[in-house]
């Protein structure tokens, strides 16, 4: 894994008979004045994360929602969840979108730092997809960010994500502000 745009490391690299085989792309939008209000999705509600009620449920629905992502391996329960434990969590920054019944449909988890919100997941379960949950899902992050006193918000994607995740993000008007390649190099058995 190396910075795409980084010259030496690619020659050296594709030299020694390593190939490119998946792109990661960091994007991210500065706010310049406070975003549009999100439209309510027909029979779906946008609300944060609640402590001792979601971690299960968000969890089922991360799993889900990743399970055909390049690479993906799913970590156990107990480890996931005690990025909710930690004294930084925000409850705030986690964002669930629900059906009509209360099941998670989708979410954007995020947490905000000091310079911006990075967006560490954004996810919705395959029965769900084609709905614009996940625009809404950020849109949603944009605004609480913005109100916040942080116009930053930032995340990474895989390009080649099966989901249509980079065009999402661009059409969320995001851009692309960093690139690193993954290589690999195959061998004879």
């Amino acid at each position: 894994m190396i910075p795409t745009r980084c010259e030496d490391a690619v020659r050296l690299l594709e030299s020694r008979e390593f190939a490119p085989v998946r792109y990661f792309k960091r994007m991210s939008v500065r706010m310049d004045e406070a975003p549009p209000e999100t439209p309510p999705l027909r029979g779906f509600s946008i609300e944060a994360f609640a402590v001792d009620r979601d971690e299960r449920a968000v969890y089922d629905a991360y799993i889900e929602s990743f399970a055909d992502h390049w690479d993906f391996a799913a970590p156990p329960y107990e480890k996931w969840v005690e990025k909710t434990r930690l004294p930084s969590f925000d409850p705030q920054w986690w964002l669930l979108a629900r059906d009509p019944e209360g099941a998670i449909a989708g979410f954007a988890l995020g947490r905000m730092r000091e310079d911006l919100l990075f967006i560490e997941q954004v996810g919705v379960r395959r029965p769900y997809r084609g709905r614009g949950l996940a625009l809404a899902l950020l849109r949603r992050a944009f605004e609480a960010s913005y109100r916040a006193g942080q116009p930053f918000v930032s995340l990474g994607v895989d390009a080649a994500n099966p989901s249509g995740a980079y065009r999402l993000y661009e059409k969320a008007g995001m851009t692309p502000d960093h690139e690193i390649t993954i290589y690999e190099k195959r061998l004879e058995a």
